[in-house]
């Protein structure tokens, strides 16, 4: 199959979306599809270039609105290249796209993968929601991560009936340690000495505050915290954690490569994903945790956050925007060494179970292929 996937942004670019895109991408080219990705430059400046066999199409943007990208030849772009694929791959939310793939010809066969409802861009809702379904109702099939993106979303159970659920996989190729990895894993646990993970973007929905808060109610002995990351958050982040009196506890590491971030993973006691808001639809960085056997500490979210952590059994769930609650499933987990371990090798179970990159390829080459018929 000839595949074009649209999409807001493609690797270097860190996020979970761009993840799962990257790996979808070269999982397809190595079953022997070819894969072209269009999507937007993280600058005024276009690109055309090669990356892992997979040819990535960067439009020119003037910038972000309501953290949307802003690309305006990315219409005219797509517009030209279509005639040249099988099918068109969507990944949703992403207005200007959405719109660019709406207007496409009917006879245009359609694929979408619904990540995540909009949530905070309420301003955005009158013009976007009739662009959001006009592409739904045009597309053949609706790819969804969890069963809970159709359950909680404000759109999608109106097409349940074109809906498909594949998890979201991921590449062990990605996370393999090397000699150096592991010496720099060991140099962290000296420097940090036991501490919790944290892995993301610092914006509004990924509970900064409250993971920062919760430390004052962690005791020091058990452990510290480490925030892996950047964004528009982070002199917030800076100003709570100097307000708190907890430098010496908590980390800013900044945003880092895959094989520091692969050191940080190996090195932590366990992963925590703090998120307040529906739109943390997934949590990518959940599955990075289990493939390297830590358990996890997440909230309890509306969303597909819930069914990849299970409460209990790979590590503890917590009411969103309750920062004792968390301190207090941090606090349990770090003080006993065997629940860790157990928790984390069922942590380990599932995500290979589960949530491996074969099972996300064959289940997107059986929606291409029903799309296609």
């Amino acid at each position: 199959m000839k595949i074009l996937q649209v999409a807001s942004y493609y690797a270097p670019t860190l996020g979970g979306m761009e993840t799962v895109l990257q790996d979808l991408s070269e999982g397809l080219l190595a079953a022997g599809d070819q894969v072209t990705v269009l999507c937007s430059s993280s600058s005024h400046r276009g690109a055309d270039e090669i990356m892992c066999g997979v040819r990535v199409l960067r439009s020119p943007s003037l910038g972000k609105l309501l953290s949307q990208p802003l690309t305006p030849f990315l219409p005219t772009t797509l517009r030209r290249l279509h005639r040249s694929f099988d099918l068109v791959h969507l990944h949703m939310p992403n207005p200007l796209a959405e719109a660019a793939v709406a207007s496409l010809p009917r006879r245009v066969p359609i694929v979408v993968t619904y990540h995540a409802d909009v949530i905070r861009q309420k301003a955005l809702k009158p013009f976007y929601g009739p662009i959001r379904r006009a592409v739904l109702e045009r597309s053949r099939r609706i790819v969804v991560p969890t069963e809970n993106h159709i359950r909680y979303s404000e759109v999608l159970p109106a097409f349940a009936d074109k809906c498909s659920v594949v998890p979201f996989g991921i590449s062990r190729a990605r996370y393999l340690m090397t000699t150096a990895s592991r010496a720099r894993a060991r140099e962290l646990r000296d420097r940090h000495g036991r501490f919790v993970l944290f892995v993301g973007r610092l914006v509004y929905y990924k509970g900064l505050p409250q993971l920062i808060e919760s430390m004052r109610d962690v005791d020091p002995v058990l452990g510290n915290l480490v925030i892996v990351g950047d964004g528009p958050l982070r002199r917030e982040a800076e100003t709570k954690i100097e307000s708190l009196q907890l430098q010496e506890r908590v980390t800013l590491a900044g945003s880092v490569p895959q094989a520091e971030l692969n050191a940080y993973l190996e090195a932590c006691q366990l992963l925590v994903l703090p998120s307040i808001s529906r739109s943390e639809g997934f949590g990518m960085t959940q599955l990075e945790g289990m493939l390297f056997g830590k358990p996890l500490v997440t909230t309890r979210l509306q969303s597909g956050v819930q069914l990849v952590n299970l409460d209990g059994e790979t590590g503890f769930q917590v009411p969103p925007l309750d920062s004792r609650a968390l301190a207090g499933a941090l606090n349990r987990l770090l003080s006993d060494n065997a629940l860790r371990v157990s928790m984390g090798a069922a942590a380990l179970e599932r995500v290979e179970s589960q949530f491996s990159l074969d099972q996300m390829i064959r289940g997107y080459r059986e929606a291409y292929r029903q799309a296609l018929a």
